[in-house]
């Protein structure tokens, strides 16, 4: 059960907190929001009044100086007021409970679980996201001819992404000939090499994030290598039909494995999950997952084979439905000869 008050703070740093921005629709610094009742009011610092009045979903209050703590003090003290202690620092909690006694509860794992099932808000910034990400893929098939490296293509992913006026979601990977068999390979600054390329990037719009991977293949491919193609090809379009509210995401990984038969032991990690505010959110799709999937959640289903210096992975976000789902990404998934 979550505590009557939640409070999430900002307080500087490169660890921002995700729930900031889930609870407030506003991304800021020095800041905090307090959940009363369903309702969030957002305490932000003179500077930021204005760009807060008009972007946040909250009631909004302008804090001057050091009045946080003033301000807080009376909403919060004595009572239960959940915290995310994952995001914040020992010291500011320490401060924290010096400042304003309370019963202090961590809600890390609830708020993880809440934002789990997105609402219609939340999925239509997720949808426009997914359509920048495929905008994106066909400006850069109709020019990766002319680029010529790794790091070429990854800027050009990122500069186009700024363009269309959203956010890069995390940073690109663009992993060419034996590179590919590295799920999290760092692009170089290498011209591109031969072979199977996976390209695995997303656009960010509102602070969701979108998430789509596809590989294409720089030359002529063998017969195996097609065959290797079609093999995961299938196995990603029959688990994406696969999903519905009820499935359970164990369910879904075992499928995948099943489905790769023999190159089972090259699929060397998840089979995917949630992505929201964050890029990995609930569920997991993995052996161990405990989730059942739910109307309303926002998934990718990514399987992949990694081995003798060479990668495949095709990557899909989706929604799932009561009945069914909604496929997000629509890049076309034949594998493409770049010659």
């Amino acid at each position: 059960m979550e505590p009557k008050i939640i409070l999430v703070c900002n307080v500087g740093g490169s660890r921002k907190d995700p729930n900031f921005g889930y609870l407030t629709g506003f991304d800021t610094e020095y800041a905090c929001a307090v959940e009363r009742k369903g309702k969030v009011t957002l305490y932000v610092p003179e500077m930021e009044y204005a760009r807060a009045r008009k972007s946040s979903r909250a009631k909004v209050v302008m804090v001057k100086g050091k009045q946080m703590m003033q301000l807080l003090g009376p909403l919060l003290s004595g009572k239960e007021v959940g915290v995310n202690l994952d995001h914040l620092s020992v010291n500011a909690f320490r401060r924290l409970k010096k400042e304003i006694p309370a019963r202090y509860r961590d809600i890390a794992e609830v708020m993880r679980q809440r934002r789990a099932v997105k609402s219609k808000q939340e999925i239509s910034s997720l949808k426009k996201a997914c359509r920048i990400t495929d905008l994106v893929f066909t400006m850069l098939l109709a020019n990766i001819r002319q680029i010529k490296t790794e790091k070429g293509i990854a800027g050009f992913i990122e500069q186009k992404i700024k363009e269309a006026g959203a956010e890069l979601a995390f940073p690109v990977i663009v992993a060419s000939g034996s590179g590919a068999a590295q799920p999290h390979y760092v692009p170089q600054d290498i011209p591109l090499r031969k072979g199977f390329c996976v390209i695995d990037f997303g656009a960010k719009v509102k602070g969701y994030h979108a998430d789509m991977t596809r590989t294409v293949y720089l030359g002529t491919p063998s017969r195996q290598e097609q065959a290797l193609y079609q093999m995961v090809l299938g196995v990603q379009e029959k688990l994406v039909q696969q999903v519905k509210e009820g499935v359970k995401c164990a369910d879904l990984y075992r499928n995948a494995r099943k489905g790769l038969g023999t190159y089972a032991k090259y699929f060397i990690h998840g089979l995917g999950h949630g992505i929201g505010v964050e890029i990995h959110e609930l569920p997991n799709l993995k052996p161990d997952a405990k989730e059942v999937l739910r109307a309303g959640m926002v998934i990718t289903i990514e399987p992949g084979i990694y081995f003798s210096g060479k990668g495949i992975r095709i990557e899909d976000s989706v929604l799932v439905k009561k009945k069914g789902y909604e496929l997000l990404t629509h890049s076309p998934k034949r594998l493409m000869l770049i010659r």
